[in-house]
């Protein structure tokens, strides 16, 4: 048992060291070094991501393939070049797969392709596009490989699904029902493990950046926390970690 939780925690640090790199090759490819070190070193000396290093849960393997996917899917919206879609599509499947909050990233992978569009028609054309698809398809693929017993019982997937949606929506005991889950985040979670000052920063360059006028390409990078938070708004369930 200790060889087990010692190889399990190892992996969670490891996907957790992971994701101090690919925020970094994020924002070096949107901002530029300085920027994507600066980047790294937040997300490295965050509380919260230094705690759920020394954890084994799924949240650790999701915040890399979440980010990873990110990353594909900023080179596509770059570069639409069928590698990109491909890589996104891997990365979307493995998010999925660890979590199925990942899917969500489908939602940021067809936002990213459409954002490529310069008017209607091409917004058509688009829809049309088989590497779109090519790239969905791959994640549905790569999510059922990683999950087989959806297939083989899916009599139990479904029951253990409709169980989570209760919990989701319900929460268990010590959850405080009074308390808008929204609220919780933006005034305990987020500060708590960011400091005020730096929520309110972080605030402040999301209106910015999407006010700007290269909001187009912010979005693709900020619609999936933005997505998240408000799915996560939803649920009388809270933690921390989501």
């Amino acid at each position: 048992a200790t060889t087990f939780m010692i190889v399990a925690r190892s992996i969670t640090a490891l996907f957790d060291l992971a994701s101090v790199l690919v925020v970094y090759l994020i924002a070096t490819r949107s901002e530029g070094k300085v920027v994507g070190a600066i980047s790294g070193f937040l997300v490295a000396v965050n509380l919260l991501h230094i705690k759920e290093a020394h954890l084994v849960n799924v949240d650790a393997p999701m915040t890399f393939f979440a980010l990873l996917s990110l990353y594909f899917i900023y080179r596509l919206y770059e570069s639409p070049e069928k590698k990109w879609y491909l890589l996104a599509g891997i990365a979307v499947g493995c998010a999925a797969a660890a979590k199925y909050n990942g899917a969500i990233l489908l939602i940021v992978l067809l936002g990213a392709h459409l954002l490529q569009a310069k008017s209607f028609s091409d917004l058509t054309r688009r829809l049309m596009k088989p590497q779109l698809y090519v790239s969905i398809g791959l994640a549905l693929l790569i999510f059922l490989v990683l999950n087989p017993y959806i297939l083989l019982d899916y009599q139990t997937f479904a029951q253990d699904l409709s169980f989570e949606q209760v919990h989701m929506d319900v929460g268990h005991l010590g959850v405080d029902s009074s308390q808008n889950t929204a609220l919780y985040y933006l005034l305990h979670a987020l500060p708590d493990n960011l400091g005020v000052p730096l929520m309110i920063l972080s605030c402040v360059s999301l209106v910015i950046l999407l006010m700007g006028q290269d909001r187009r390409r912010y979005l693709v990078l900020l619609s999936f926390p933005i997505i998240y938070l408000a799915v996560l708004a939803t649920w009388q369930m809270r933690a921390e970690r989501y």
